[in-house]
């Protein structure tokens, strides 16, 4: 597959991530995602630490519930923040920081109630 058409896959992904209407689909957006992202690594030849790797790996494939993955999310967003910063890779740069922006609008869009327990209490307090 060209990475042109992976990058166009990411972009439609991660931008799309903001419209999930509950907890279940947006996990889902943010998997497939994260999933692009690596293959974009990949694909440009580019390096990732390996503490992010293996969160991002535990993400996907561990069998967790759906507070426990949210709260991976948290983790593996500030690992992708603070890797952004760090990386020697332009185009892998873009795409952490692109991830991590949604991820903050989102955030700031629907607010910290989008994260909510099944018993209806936030996460956050």
């Amino acid at each position: 597959m060209k990475v042109e058409r992976i990058e166009k896959l990411y972009f439609e992904l991660v931008y799309s991530i903001e419209d999930a209407n509950d907890t279940k689909e947006l996990l889902n957006k943010v998997s497939r995602s994260l999933y692009l992202l690596l293959k974009l690594v990949y694909l440009r030849h580019g390096e990732l630490s390996r503490t992010v790797g293996r969160e991002i790996m535990k993400f996907l494939y561990a069998e967790e519930s759906e507070e426990e993955k949210v709260e991976k999310l948290g983790k593996i967003v500030s690992l992708l923040r603070e890797e952004a910063i760090t990386t020697k890779y332009p185009y892998i740069d873009f795409y952490m920081q692109n991830f991590v922006s949604e991820m903050d609008r989102l955030m700031i869009k629907k607010g910290f109630n989008f994260f909510l327990t099944s018993n209806g209490e936030s996460k956050t307090s």
